[in-house]
């Protein structure tokens, strides 16, 4: 079932492991600009309470008293 000969370890160049750094680095940058772009709609609103929120600049025909 299992070979006979032992496992092989073949450690990683400095290049593989400055491009696997860089990608990971790259991946982060994607996932921070993605969280701040979908929160760019937040600007104008602003939370006291977590079920309470003011939104500032919304229009009269929009707005509800409630």
């Amino acid at each position: 079932p299992y070979p006979e000969d032992p496992a092989v370890y073949k450690p990683l160049s400095q290049e593989e492991i400055q491009r696997i750094k860089n990608e990971k680095k790259q991946k982060q940058n994607e996932k921070k600009q993605k969280v701040t772009e979908n929160r760019k709609h937040l600007a104008s609103v602003r939370v006291v309470q977590r079920n309470l929120v003011f939104v500032v600049g919304l229009s009269q025909r929009l707005a509800d008293a409630e």
